[in-house]
């Protein structure tokens, strides 16, 4: 009996989550259907490897960066599934045994690692405050990127001062607001974009949408990137549709902070 692609990528899906969270009744019992038509998977192996994994984790919890650990975690799985189409779709020449073997150890390994090495970050993060986070990284040794606000062309930034402070080592920052607006939220939301050596200009990376309240005297931000930062060299901030977009016109652009000036 042939195996199709989506049996494939379904298995992948099932022995992926009985690693990291166990499965249902009703999932253990369409895995084992599935590992009943491809015998050559040794289940019972990734099972062995992702405990050992997960110990090897245990100990170093807290080490992972907490941005990068939600990162991680959040696209892992994502870029995993999509890695073991490639290496598990069904072709002229099936997979052998110990090709199947060494793709479930590597996905294995990568998930309980990530997903250990997180619970020990991610609660204390949570708990911080706007300003508490703020404090922190300014107290860190490691290098910290501070820089100004400058207005833009937007008449938006006109008024506004403030600063961002973002740490490359943690992956992490804070932005503070005097001056800037309030918004109406169902009308349009403030966006910031992160210029990086690593992107194309054209495609800078999303820093997360925000609020000003109205009567606010100070507002902190906590900078949400969605994707991992080399080496930023200018943030910005748009004005936006509510919910915010993914590639920005920049046709309102109140605020600029270019690195190095």
């Amino acid at each position: 009996m042939s195996t199709s692609h989506s049996d494939y990528d379904r298995l992948l899906e099932l022995l992926a989550d009985r690693a990291l969270f166990g499965l249902s009744p009703d999932e253990q019992r369409e895995l084992e259907k599935l590992l009943t038509s491809m015998p050559e998977v040794d289940a019972e192996e990734l099972d062995r490897i992702a405990a050992t994994a997960q110990l090897a984790t245990l100990e170093e919890q807290t080490e992972l960066p907490a941005a990068i650990s939600r990162k991680i975690l959040s696209q892992g799985r994502a870029r995993i599934a999509q890695a073991g189409k490639q290496t598990l779709a069904p072709s002229d020449q099936p997979a052998t045994r110990r090709e199947l073997f060494a793709w479930f150890a590597v996905a294995a390994t990568l998930l309980v690692a990530t997903f250990f090495a997180t619970q020990g970050v991610q609660q204390e993060v949570a708990e911080l405050s706007p300003a508490e986070l703020k404090a922190e990284l300014t107290g860190d040794e490691g290098e910290l990127t501070k820089v100004a606000w400058a207005a833009g062309p937007d008449e938006a930034g006109e008024s506004a001062r403030g600063e961002v402070v973002w740490s490359n080592q943690r992956q992490q920052g804070v932005m503070s607001f005097r001056g800037l607006p309030a918004n109406d939220p169902q009308e349009y939301q403030y966006q910031l974009w992160i210029f990086d050596t690593a992107q194309d200009e054209k495609y800078p990376v999303d820093g997360g949408v925000f609020d000003i309240p109205a009567g606010s005297d100070e507002v902190l931000v906590p900078i949400d990137a969605r994707l991992p930062i080399v080496e930023p060299t200018l943030f910005a901030i748009t004005i936006e549709k509510p919910g915010g977009v993914v590639v920005s016109s920049r046709e309102r652009l109140p605020l600029l902070a270019k690195v190095g000036e």
